[in-house]
């Protein structure tokens, strides 16, 4: 069969296929320049299509100087007027516009995200439909329904985000577009640099970083609080973000203001609003003699090892609680009385000090106080207000040969717990005119030891949230104990224990009695 031949429509020469182009684009110009008749079938080679398109912009360039010619030989002339330009009109947009963009299911009758009918539907709100925009680019109209396993807090949860199923295109009106273009200017004005309102723009990792709990924790602390109101300038969640980052890190309320995209003000208001709240929702529940009892705390929050070390002797089976004070530092006051009654001469400088009783797992039972520094505010001093006050129903949830271990700074308050019959272990004293602490007292003072060092350990926890390890405004003086007990809460309910019992406790215990009756050889020698 012979093959179709492809010759240019000017030049008559063969054209190679990369080189055909169609005619008809300058039928004018053939016609009117070389007399050649073009067919729908003609082609021009590429010689050609570039002779044709210079002989076109020479015409045009030519047009155009001849209008101009014309313009300027009327303008000198007085006689002519010219005519009027007729109206403007302007091209209307089409009712509906299609774009490029995914949609969804627009139906009444079916979940556009996993399709099951049903008559428990939930309409999907405009905010939650303009945030699956906003991380997916997929519009769902308005009226679209879902099943209510597919939302949490009302908005669309990060599984069913990826599960909608959605078409290549969709038309919007005009109403739509301009409704979404408002709508997106609105959440980029308002958006603040840290946003906890939209619980998936952050991971673990940083809520981890920002508040010192994960996702899921944060989200349960914001659930148990009841007593604080979402305004137009802020969210429950954004308020205990605030308290928490302020705890955390301590940073300043004009840190926090440039954070979050609020006034100094405003977060102010915030931090006193979440105080409030945790302190009447949050801390009843998770610190404090009456959240827990007794039993509770000897079965679940006493190591094998502490009873084995100091109630060997006891037939009963005690609760056993550390006590020590811990210290937050506090600025210099103007008032002479109060500055000479928060100076310590322990620790030079102004202070007050929150009482700590803990288990010997770590679990802080309650935190009383703070106390001033001075003289009259000592350990033994505080324990003493603690059981002649009755702080907290202490002496009801305390019951006869329980243990206290302390330090010797509560020497003093021995006889006040002997009265109610509660055992006092505590480091021995060296005896005044020896040089040397006898074998068997320092052996006890280990044993004393060995249990009491969790109380420091409770304490260096607390201060590794940097708010109370600052030196803090005397404007945050009255708020001190609360935030204290904010913090220890936190810790108890989201904080693994710092100490757990192991099997070895007990062969631990029997190896350091042994060896605490054991007498001094080179002594004795």
């Amino acid at each position: 069969m012979e093959q179709k031949q492809y010759r240019c429509a000017l030049c008559k020469a063969k054209a190679p296929p990369s080189e055909r182009r169609p005619a008809s684009l300058f039928s004018n110009i053939l016609q009117r320049h070389f007399s050649v008749d073009v067919k729908e079938s003609s082609i021009l080679c590429n010689k050609c299509r570039h002779k044709c398109r210079k002989v076109k912009e020479a015409a045009i360039k030519k047009a155009v100087l001849s209008k101009k010619v014309v313009k300027d030989d009327l303008d000198d002339d007085p006689t002519f007027a010219s005519p009027k330009r007729a109206k403007r009109t302007t091209v209307s947009s089409p009712p509906s516009v299609p774009l490029p963009i995914s949609s969804s299911s627009q139906s009444h009758g079916y979940c556009f995200v996993c399709k099951k009918p049903g008559p428990k539907l939930i309409s999907v709100s405009h905010h939650a439909r303009l945030l699956v925009f906003i991380r997916r680019e997929v519009i769902i109209p308005s009226g679209a329904r879902c099943c209510a396993s597919h939302l949490q807090n009302g908005k669309i949860n990060d599984e069913a985000i990826h599960r909608i199923k959605t078409s290549d295109s969709t038309t919007l009106n005009k109403t739509t577009i301009l409704s979404l273009i408002k709508d997106l200017r609105e959440k980029a004005y308002h958006r603040s640099r840290l946003d906890f309102d939209d619980e998936s723009s952050m991971d673990d990792v940083e809520y981890n970083a920002l508040t010192g709990f994960d996702r899921q924790e944060f989200n349960d602390i914001v659930s148990s609080l009841s007593s604080i109101n979402t305004s137009r300038n802020r969210s429950k969640r954004t308020c205990v973000a605030i308290l928490l980052m302020k705890l955390r890190s301590a940073l300043s309320n004009k840190m926090l203001a440039v954070l979050f995209s609020m006034t100094k003000f405003q977060v102010r208001r915030a931090i006193v609003s979440t105080r409030t709240a945790m302190m009447r929702d949050f801390v009843p529940n998770n610190l404090g003699f009456k959240h827990i009892t007794r039993e509770e705390v000897i079965q679940n929050h006493t190591r094998q090892l502490a009873k084995d070390l100091l109630t060997n002797d006891i037939t009963s089976d005690p609760a056993i609680l550390v006590l020590d004070g811990t210290y937050v530092y506090i600025q210099k006051s103007s008032n002479f009385s109060f500055s000479r009654r928060s100076y310590s001469m322990h620790k030079h400088r102004p202070l007050v000090k929150p009482m700590i009783v803990v288990t010997t797992s770590g679990y802080i039972v309650s935190v009383l106080g703070p106390y001033l520094a001075d003289s009259k505010n000592n350990d033994a001093s505080i324990l003493k207000h603690m059981i002649h006050h009755n702080a907290e129903e202490l002496r009801n949830w305390l019951q006869e040969d329980d243990v206290f271990v302390v330090d010797r700074g509560f020497r003093d308050a021995q006889d006040v717990l002997e009265d109610i019959g509660i055992r006092m272990e505590m480091p021995a004293f060296m005896k005044r005119g020896t040089k040397q602490m006898p074998t068997l007292d320092s052996n006890l003072s280990r044993i004393v030891t060995k249990v009491r060092w969790i109380v420091e350990a409770a304490n260096g926890r607390l201060k590794q949230w940097q708010y109370l390890a600052k030196t803090l405004p005397n404007s945050q003086i009255p708020f001190i104990g609360d935030y204290v007990r904010i913090v220890a809460a936190l810790c108890n309910k989201y904080r693994p224990p710092l100490s757990v019992s192991s099997e070895e406790d007990q062969e631990l215990a029997a190896k350091m009695l042994h060896l605490s009756q054991r007498v001094n050889t080179l002594q004795v020698r």
